[in-house]
């Protein structure tokens, strides 16, 4: 049953609810006991539930997004800087990276790219595409 509370999905196929985002039964008291109560007996009626609709599509998905999504993660967190691709940090850029990185609460692109083990990507006053692109996801 679609988006049913008798099985703790929503309207999103495939997408259970348990614990304290399925809003049953919290009211005034999301934080005291009842949050222990939902987060049980959500799991213990969602669990089963999704495992069930696993089964039923078993071999129906298709692992390419997943696998393009681990190379790209794979490349980003282990691979090197493309040399040609590098960004030069001076100027407007080497300014809005500052302005970005002390909204973050650093003092250094250094400091951040530790944080996020982007250390292999700054390479002499040089940024990856890659990485300003997280920075900016990073910064409203």
């Amino acid at each position: 049953m679609k988006g049913s509370p008798r099985n703790q999905s929503t309207n999103i196929e495939g997408l259970y609810a348990c614990g304290e985002c399925d809003y049953q039964y919290h009211g005034a008291n999301r934080l005291g006991a009842n949050s222990l109560v939902s987060c049980i007996f959500g799991g213990f009626v969602a669990g089963p539930a999704a495992i069930r609709w696993a089964r039923a599509r078993a071999g129906e998905a298709s692992t390419a997004l997943l696998d393009t999504e681990v190379r790209r993660m794979d490349d980003l967190y282990f691979g090197k800087p493309d040399p040609d691709t590098l960004l030069p940090l001076t100027g407007e850029l080497l300014d809005e990276v500052q302005t970005r990185l002390l909204r973050l609460g650093y003092e250094s692109l250094d400091a951040w790219a530790g944080v996020e083990n982007y250390e292999e990507r700054i390479v002499k006053d040089n940024i990856d595409p890659v990485v300003l692109e997280k920075l900016r996801e990073a910064t409203p």
